[in-house]
């Protein structure tokens, strides 16, 4: 009984955390489009004026939100779950985190300094004496969640340029040309051509940093992914 009143307090934290991490993840693919869909009927209008890039968004923003679910599960002692190797998501977060602490420990020196304090991994601090601890930072609950929102928005705007890449090909070889704020309508045969319509979409190029107005604490960020990352 008691578990299950600790977990149904948690579950307003969860959701908090979740929302955040599905801002971060808008705001990482493409701030514009994240203030537009806080419009009233702003999603409606994303799925009839893009439904590609609304379809991979709404992918994402599920991916995410259950790895942030979870995350928060896993970090807080009242919320009942314990590491499961076995479950994919619990699997994936570690696959992270310990990818995310490799590549931060590989960067100058300098850049692993946050506050003042030296990065070292999680394992490690925990290890370290109690009046050593001041000295470092770790990747902690808040860096995770906003780090894997940066990846999904990076893996987001890789197979929406791919989609749209796609599509724009299709279009091209029935013989369509994309017109800004119109319909597509065919070319005269004679102007048909193989070249695709690069760009039509007015898709952003993606940015690999983090941005200071994502809904973050005040301190400074972990280093931003590389494109592999």
């Amino acid at each position: 009984m008691e578990q299950e009143r600790a977990r149904a307090t948690l579950e307003p934290v969860i959701q908090q955390k979740v929302l955040q991490s599905v801002e971060m993840l808008l705001n990482e693919f493409d701030p514009e489009l994240a203030g537009d869909l806080k419009k009233p009927d702003g999603v409606k209008e994303l799925m009839e004026r893009d439904p590609i890039t609304a379809g991979i968004l709404n992918h994402m923003a599920g991916s995410v939100s259950a790895l942030t679910a979870e995350l928060v599960r896993l970090h807080d002692p009242n919320g009942g779950v314990n590491y499961d190797p076995a479950n994919p998501a619990h699997k994936e977060l570690s696959d992270f985190i310990l990818g995310q602490e490799d590549r931060i420990s590989k960067l100058p020196r300098p850049d692993q300094v946050r506050d003042g304090k030296r990065f070292i991994g999680r394992m490690a601090f925990g290890r370290l004496p109690q009046d050593q601890k001041a000295a470092y930072w770790f990747l902690d609950q808040d860096d995770v969640a906003y780090l894997l929102a940066q990846k999904y928005a990076i893996q987001a705007k890789k197979i929406r340029d791919a989609e749209v890449e796609k599509f724009n090909a299709t279009a091209e070889r029935l013989g369509y040309q994309k017109i800004d704020g119109a319909k597509p309508k065919p070319k005269p045969a004679g102007e048909r051509s193989a070249q695709h319509a690069n760009g039509a979409t007015g898709a952003p190029t993606p940015n690999y940093c983090p941005r200071r107005n994502s809904p973050r604490r005040s301190h400074s960020r972990p280093a931003a992914p590389n494109r592999t990352g």
